[in-house]
């Protein structure tokens, strides 16, 4: 078996920890209740002020640029659809350049690339999949909401079975219309790129510091590094903003003994138990945690 490496980097143990610098600050665009602006904004809170960001087209980047403003405090670039992977090896790239010709001073400089499940899933995985493949310090980070958003909720790769979207709204002769399976875009990554140093899965709100930590981690190995973040969307999914945070997918229960029968329990927020909800087993948009598999 290969040997298992140890990773040293300042982790995040509580709350307090957090650093309190804003570095993706108010005046974006966002939806209520976005969680990839909660993605935005942790990471680059993880990575701190000595890191440069470029995205690819897609809700982060019509939602951060309006007018020749931006709410990011460091550098950041936009770039095409596809080109997320790409754009993060000419950043990683010239920087090395710049360092070894004295021109900039030798430093550890963030190099982070931003990518919806469009962008990054789809039309910009032969792009991450180049990127993966270097020896240049970068991290990847694919937002995923499950659909693209930002062109009024169309299908992906990354859209669950089932879903109803503009491209597959359900009739009268076809009540599902999404037949796609989700792609396993990390385990694809994980599987295919020995060269890629870190490979993980998050999400923004759950639990509260592990994607930080991942954040932190994944800058912290060197290399070429990738994050796959799970992020529920109001607009798509269509349920309420204010439950974005507790949509995150919560850790399974423990086993129960061999040999014995449970019964599954919901529980819920008193909020979700207010009048007209449908009862203590449902959600206000609809469906069973048990339905949906994440209970």
């Amino acid at each position: 078996m290969p040997k298992q490496e140890t990773v040293t980097y300042d982790r995040i143990k509580g709350v307090k920890q957090i650093p309190l610098e804003e570095l993706y600050t108010s005046g974006h665009r966002t939806c209520q209740g976005c969680e990839s602006a909660m993605v935005m904004r942790d990471f680059i809170k993880a990575a701190g002020p000595r890191t440069v960001v470029t995205g690819s087209t897609g809700c982060m980047y019509v939602a951060n640029t309006s007018y020749m403003t931006t709410p990011w405090i460091v550098p950041w670039m936009h770039t095409q659809l596809g080109a997320g992977g790409s754009s993060a090896v000419g950043m990683a790239a010239g920087l090395r350049a710049l360092m070894r010709k004295h021109k900039i001073a030798p430093e550890q400089i963030n190099v982070i690339s931003f990518c919806g499940d469009l962008g990054g899933g789809d039309m910009g995985l032969s792009g991450i999949s180049g990127a993966l493949q270097t020896d240049y310090d970068l991290l990847i980070v694919l937002y995923d909401n499950e659909s693209a958003a930002n062109t009024d909720i169309q299908a992906t790769g990354m859209t669950t079975y089932g879903a109803q979207t503009t491209f597959t709204p359900p009739g009268k002769k076809h009540r599902i219309m999404q037949r796609r399976w989700k792609k396993n875009v990390a385990g694809m990554l994980a599987v295919g790129h020995p060269t890629c140093r870190y490979v993980a899965t998050a999400c923004a709100t759950f639990p509260p510091l592990d994607f930080l930590n991942k954040v932190r981690k994944a800058l912290a190995v060197g290399g070429p590094t990738f994050i796959h973040s799970f992020d529920p969307c109001p607009k798509g999914w269509d349920y309420h903003p204010r439950y974005s945070h507790e949509l995150g997918p919560p850790r399974p229960p423990p086993a129960a003994p061999r040999g014995t029968r449970t019964r599954r329990a919901v529980t819920l927020s008193r909020a979700h138990r207010t009048k007209g909800w449908g009862g203590a087993a449902r959600h206000p948009w609809g469906w069973t945690r048990a339905q949906d598999g994440i209970g």
